[in-house]
């Protein structure tokens, strides 16, 4: 059947997905709305129907948000067999998850066929939400080529909205809440899968700076929860709070050693947080995981104009061991490499961006590779 019109959420670059309004009654009778910065529970989710590429910057307007949910809705309360019949992937925004009397929210792309596909929960940075994470904002958004790759490849991705931030493993990072994140992430894996039928084997997790802390936290904490992680700018907390099972979980790291926040070589973050340096982080967790001796590659420099390199360490799975991935930019920030979103006008302290790789990517070859 016809999609309706599709609308870009993402004027700034191009993408290779479009996002369309479903409206009540008919889609003729769509009214245009606002978008807030900051996701709010709504009595009714918003849906909306991944459609084909092709509609023009000039086409596009702020996404709407229905306040009554139509017949045609898909929401948190659709029955187990919708991803069978399901003629278009889906995106839905503000879902609300109660969680002992709190409300949590949450963003779901949910593929045509979501019926034993991977989840892949997308954990952003402190400071943001996931609007932000995604590029629903209008802003260049490394993380927002995931709904690309989701719709590319048939998975789904959840974008939790966290509480000022994530309680992560750093229990000397005064910005961190206090709420039990770890307990959230695994209400809304086993949400998504009764509702529409993912895998619970085949979950993974990533995140940047206080996102990547916490898909180290799931790691630690909810090793039966998660098939891999990998923690973008980020690394182990050098005054942990987690209990490690120890675990094997397949790992990867991706940081930058002009990161004027997270510092490479270990030592105090910017908000006085106690890290391992990169390296260090690396070789605990190939120890942890039993891993094999590193093969290393040097990328190629795509962009010699960014001032950053990127140099790739792969420890591999020995038998009854797990992989550790190590990407080493070498003059790179606070920040996701990408070659197609371009971040600007970021603060100097964050350091400058590596143009030579598409972080997203990167992440998903790694997760095909430790789900096959």
């Amino acid at each position: 059947m016809p999609r309706p019109t599709a609308r870009l959420l993402w004027p700034s670059a191009p993408r290779l997905v479009s996002i369309a309004i479903i409206c009540a009654i008919s889609l003729s009778a769509c009214s245009d709305g606002g978008e807030s910065g900051t996701p709010a529970p709504t009595d009714a989710a918003s849906s909306t129907t991944i459609a084909d590429a092709g509609a023009s910057d000039a086409d596009t307007d702020p996404p709407t948000t229905a306040t009554e949910a139509p017949a045609t809705t898909t929401t948190t309360e659709a029955p187990a067999t919708t991803s069978s019949v399901a003629a278009a992937s889906e995106f839905l925004t503000d879902q609300v998850l109660d969680l002992g009397g709190a409300s949590r929210n949450y963003h779901l792309f949910v593929p045509a066929q979501a019926q034993g596909a991977p989840l892949v929960v997308l954990l952003h940075e402190n400071g943001i939400d996931p609007d932000a994470l995604l590029g629903l904002n209008g802003e260049p958004a490394p993380f927002g080529v995931w709904l690309d790759i989701a719709e590319r490849e048939g998975f789904a991705v959840a974008a939790p909205m966290g509480e000022r931030g994530w309680n992560d493993c750093r229990s000397d990072a005064p910005s961190n809440p206090s709420d039990d994140d770890v307990e959230f992430i695994g209400a809304l894996i086993d949400e998504v899968t009764a509702t529409y039928g993912t895998d619970p084997s085949r979950v993974f997790a990533t995140g940047l700076s206080n996102g990547g802390h916490m898909s180290i936290r799931l790691a630690e904490e909810a090793p039966d929860r998660i098939a891999g992680f990998a923690a973008i700018a980020a690394a182990d907390s050098a005054a942990s709070e987690c209990v490690s099972s120890q675990t094997l979980v397949p790992a990867l790291f991706m940081n930058g050693s002009a990161d004027g926040l997270m510092p490479f070589d270990g030592g105090a973050m910017i908000n006085g947080a106690m890290v391992f340096a990169s390296d260090e982080t690396v070789a605990r967790w190939v120890e942890r995981n039993g891993a094999a001796e590193a093969t290393v590659e040097t990328v190629d420099d795509v962009d010699p104009d960014d001032g950053s390199t990127v140099t790739i360490s792969r420890y591999g799975a020995e038998p009854g061991g797990a992989p550790v991935v190590f990407y080493a930019v070498d003059g790179g920030g606070h920040n996701e490499p990408s070659l197609t979103e371009e971040l600007v006008g970021q603060p100097p302290r964050r350091g400058p961006q590596n143009r030579d790789i598409e972080m997203a990517e990167e992440v998903w070859r790694f997760f095909t590779e430790v789900d096959s």
